[in-house]
């Protein structure tokens, strides 16, 4: 909970679903919610529960409170419509996007990586999967070719010399220009997510740098791109194989068409003046 005196504005762009909770002053007649993803799919998963309905009720109720909430991918929608589907007018897609000018493609892709903050829950368990199941299935052949790289911020105790153990090279804390390094040189971005919510930035990030991404089906969700290979999680070792023996190939029609939706510049192009239309809008309304 939390008191807070704002300042005098036409629109209030709230980022994160507890500021619902709080007690902000004055009030705003329109309110933009920024949900990143659909926070009862984050914390409960996909299984059924009371406790669940009653998040999503309320996240629900949340949404209602805006002039106009923003979520990452079409299906997040469609999601929030097959429940309420009144709210169709207050919901804007705004997917998840990049400078796509930053990233660039190596010439010698060596690396086989998974990338992401390492204390993000869904994250946790994806790296335990790759350290106990995935990495002692993958054939010294492979471990010869390719560097096994665990890369992100803000480790938990014990989890570098877990991965290490495993068999990866642990890096953490790098710099932009280290991070766009890692991502070019890699020939496969591993993304064995089985929990959580949203469009993932290392999928993005990873086919711009002309990685091949394998992903799980949950893992790529919002994503619709034939340069994502799915599988289920037993057969990311086999897939992985297979990925990395083949010889890389950049299809660069559908990699352009993945550049025009998720650079944030390309985006802008497309969708800003129906955006800003909508924000002009909810400005008049508010004055």
């Amino acid at each position: 909970m939390a008191n807070v005196q704002l300042p005098i504005g036409d629109i209030l762009h709230l980022d994160n679903l507890r500021y619902f909770n709080w007690n902000l002053k004055p009030d705003f007649k329109n309110i933009i919610y920024n949900a990143h993803n659909l926070e009862f799919e984050n914390y409960f998963g996909r299984s059924s529960s009371l406790v669940k309905s009653r998040f999503m009720n309320y996240e629900f109720d949340c949404i209602e409170k805006t002039a106009m909430t923003l979520l990452c991918s079409e299906r997040e929608k469609q999601i929030v419509l097959s429940y309420r589907p009144h709210l169709k007018d207050k919901l804007f897609v705004v997917p998840n996007v990049v400078d796509a000018s930053k990233y660039f493609i190596a010439e010698n892709k060596n690396i086989i990586s998974f990338v992401g903050t390492l204390d993000y829950y869904p994250n946790i368990l994806a790296i335990n999967y790759l350290c106990h199941d995935f990495m002692p299935k993958i054939s010294n052949e492979l471990r010869t070719q390719f560097k096994f790289v665990v890369a992100g911020r803000n480790p938990l105790p014990g989890q570098k010399e877990m991965i290490e153990k495993a068999g990866f090279e642990f890096r953490t804390n790098l710099s932009e220009s280290e991070m766009l390094q890692l991502i070019s040189g890699t020939k496969i971005n591993l993304v064995p997510i089985t929990t959580g919510s949203g469009t993932r930035l290392k999928i993005i990030e990873g086919v711009l740098s002309g990685c091949e991404c394998l992903s799980t089906e949950l893992g790529a969700e919002g994503i619709e791109s034939r340069l994502i290979t799915r599988a289920e999680l037993k057969a990311f070792p086999q897939k992985c194989q297979e990925l990395a023996l083949k010889p890389s190939f950049i299809n660069s029609e559908e990699l352009k068409d993945f550049f025009h939706l998720y650079d944030w510049q390309s985006w802008l192009q497309y969708h800003g003046q129906e955006f800003t239309s909508s924000l002009k809008k909810l400005a008049r309304q508010g004055s």
